[in-house]
């Protein structure tokens, strides 16, 4: 059972409670609250200045503001052509 006392949230997310107090988030596939763990699903919609960045959030749910930085990681795939016969 989690800190909150409801079972299992998924993907490891531990509730923060006033008593615990904020709680701090790495490479999320979405922006997190550290004061509620409410998950910024339209992240999209949110500005950095550019494709990397930092901003302040505003909580959707419990309407705190908090520091959000959002990286890139970029991955490349190659493979051989297939040669002619």
């Amino acid at each position: 059972m989690d800190r909150a006392g409801s079972g299992d949230l998924g993907k490891g997310i531990v509730m923060a409670t006033e008593q615990e107090g904020p709680t701090d988030h790495d490479y999320e596939s979405e922006p997190v609250c550290p004061y509620c763990g409410h998950r910024e699903m339209d992240a999209w919609e949110i500005s950095f200045g550019g494709a990397e960045g930092s901003t302040e959030i505003t909580c959707g749910q419990c309407e705190r503001d908090y520091f959000c930085e959002k990286s890139i990681t970029v991955y490349y795939s190659t493979r051989a052509l297939k040669e002619a016969k």
